[in-house]
């Protein structure tokens, strides 16, 4: 997981599909949190970033990292 990054509300391109700032520097899946910093505030918001490792179909049953 990248961050947390703190930017300003228009500061869109932390949502592009390969998010500046957060240090992936090639397509891929990633899921971008973004919150208000203050809470509930408008003047600044953070942002956490995360990539997706693997995936496998439900009747697979549970993931590995998940039966430890």
């Amino acid at each position: 997981d990248k961050g947390p990054y703190k930017t300003v509300p228009t500061d869109v391109e932390v949502i592009d599909p390969v998010p500046r700032k957060s240090g992936y520097t090639r397509p891929g899946r990633y899921l971008t949190l973004t919150t208000c910093d203050p809470e509930w505030g408008h003047s600044h918001r953070l942002i956490v970033w995360a990539h997706l490792d693997s995936t496998q179909p439900v009747e697979a049953g549970k993931p590995e990292a998940l039966r430890r």
